[in-house]
């Protein structure tokens, strides 16, 4: 069983912000359907209404049509674009620090089982393979145990052979998909 105390405040908070926006883009087009998806529908709209109005073609229900598969398009696109939840620096700081607080202390005990999280109000405990992501930065190890929600341990609280045995435990029981190795 390896243990670790991280102090949790508002320098901590914005690097688990910063992290989100480096993992977590607004919209990522090449891997976004609804995105893709709006910008074929535009163009598709786009050069047929073009056609018809620059040939002087009499409009004809398809050019309604795509007219309409056009504004669908710019619809999807900029849903994509603006209308998605977005986690700001203040949403993050609330998950993790009250109004009031400048600071908390958060005990991970980590086993072959999983990491359980002490807080001064609540206890939880994952099991590895309901981690998302662990990525291996080099100050920090940050675990994603759900989208969006976020947990950091200081490298630096763990005494030297807890560390070097986490980073073995971390091999042992994540598959490759689940740890990321950060240079960054």
């Amino acid at each position: 069983m390896i243990t670790c105390q991280t102090t949790i405040d508002d320098k901590i908070v914005y690097i688990i912000y910063k992290h989100y926006l480096k993992t977590h883009r607004q919209i990522s087009i090449s891997n976004n359907f609804v995105g893709i998806a709006g910008i074929f529908l535009m163009l598709m709209g786009f050069i047929r209404v073009t056609h018809t109005i620059f040939f002087n073609v009499t409009w004809q229900f398809y050019d309604f049509f795509m007219l309409f598969v056009f504004l669908c398009g710019l619809y999807f696109f900029l849903s994509g674009l603006f209308f998605t939840p977005k986690n700001n620096l203040k949403k993050i700081r609330n998950r993790y620090l009250n109004k009031n607080q400048k600071s908390i202390t958060v005990e991970y005990v980590f086993n072959t089982e999983g990491v359980q999280i002490n807080q001064s109000d609540s206890k939880l405990f994952y099991q590895w393979p309901a981690l998302k992501q662990v990525w291996d930065l080099p100050d920090y190890y940050i675990l994603e145990v759900n989208p969006g929600r976020y947990n950091l341990i200081n490298k630096e609280k763990f005494r030297n052979e807890d560390y070097f045995e986490f980073q073995n435990l971390l091999k042992q029981v994540l598959a490759s998909e689940q740890y990321k190795k950060s240079t960054h």
